[in-house]
């Protein structure tokens, strides 16, 4: 998991996220506590307490997907892979 912060890494947290490092972004669930009211850049501060400013690159009503600028550094992480609609069973639940 993640927390973003708007400004400084030491700033409340505003919200909170997955980091998928394959794909270089971060993607959090829209809810009452966090809504759809994220800045459209933000700080990432990751697990290991390392942070990175990031862009929103998507959104929509459920979703917020930010990348990273390419070449930032950034923390390695389980190897993540989106799902196949074929790999999907009824009743699972995916983030895409």
């Amino acid at each position: 998991a993640v927390s973003f912060h708007r400004d400084e890494p030491t700033d409340g947290v505003i919200g909170v996220g997955t980091y998928i490092p394959s794909l270089r972004l971060v993607v959090t669930a829209n809810t009452d506590a966090i809504g759809t009211n994220l800045p459209r850049t933000l700080t990432v501060v990751f697990a290991d307490k390392s942070s990175q400013r990031a862009t929103l690159l998507k959104s929509n009503a459920s979703t917020h997907l930010y990348t990273f600028e390419a070449g930032l550094p950034l923390p390695g992480g389980a190897n993540s892979a989106l799902a196949t609609a074929e790999d999907i069973k009824q009743g699972q639940t995916v983030i895409a």
